[in-house]
């Protein structure tokens, strides 16, 4: 066997995570899914992601979900699946390690939110905006019955949500929104840069699903550069099934965005 194969990922938190180097060369020799490039450039549809249409931001809001304990589907569009369950227990942590006030964009299906409350007393207050009023109702019964500390809920799309929120009044954000329009798949997070820059306290801490197996994009890094943000980089490993319509890679990129 080649020596490549012989060092043993590092062990983090309870996670794995593989230096950008071994990753690139166990990809070389690995019968992968199409590259993430690839499914960029066809806004998932390699995948078997259905298509994005300008009716889904008209009629996202209303639309009625499917959810067990696999998936959430709305419209038919792969919203968030178990799968993530690793990978968001490593994003909450991220997003709680500073305390005080964190706000999550995006409730899905109450991974990562649950996974926040798991850090608590550590943080204060947790904060979430959820567009989709099912979701949102689904939310406010979990702050009820699962959170643990003061929950706030803001039903809307985070366009017109978080600019209602106080500059520099967060410790910690931890973004997953939804793409809702073509072109936006696997870049959308890109538009709440600034936003996420204005919101947090100077040493607060952002982070996101972020749409890489190997490390962010040098022109991503570039952006949080711009917007005052120092960011480095891990892999968590998952167990993507290979009917994703989103992700197929073992392993995904949580990013650490610090403000400056």
């Amino acid at each position: 066997m080649s020596s490549m194969f012989c060092r043993l990922p590092m062990m983090v938190g309870g996670l794995r995570y593989r230096s950008p180097t071994a990753l690139s060369s166990i990809r070389k020799f690995a019968n992968v899914s199409p590259s993430v490039d690839d499914i960029t450039n066809t806004q998932r549809k390699i995948l078997g992601c259905p298509d994005y249409n300008e009716n889904m931001v008209k009629t996202w809001e209303d639309a009625p979900i499917q959810l067990d304990g696999k998936f959430l589907k709305i419209q038919g569009h792969p919203v968030m699946e178990g799968w993530e369950h690793p990978y968001m227990a490593r994003l909450a942590e991220i997003a709680t390690s500073r305390g005080g006030r964190v706000l999550e964009l995006g409730f899905g299906m109450a991974i990562s939110a649950t996974y926040i409350q798991s850090h608590y007393p550590k943080f204060k207050e947790h904060w979430i905006i959820e567009a989709n009023k099912e979701v949102a109702e689904k939310a406010r019964v979990w702050s009820k019955e699962t959170a643990k500390s003061q929950v706030e809920i803001k039903r809307g799309f985070s366009w017109d949500m978080s600019p209602q929120l106080e500059t520099g009044s967060f410790d910690g954000i931890l973004y997953d929104t939804y793409p809702l329009k073509y072109g936006a798949a696997n870049k959308h997070h890109r538009d709440f840069f600034p936003e996420a820059a204005r919101l947090l306290r100077k040493g607060g801490v952002f982070t996101y699903f972020c749409n890489e197996d190997i490390d962010v994009a040098d022109e991503e890094k570039a952006l949080l550069n711009s917007f005052g943000f120092d960011i480095t980089t891990e892999q968590v490993d998952v167990k993507t099934p290979e009917d994703c319509q989103y992700w197929r890679a073992k392993t995904i990129v949580a990013p650490t965005c610090i403000k400056r």
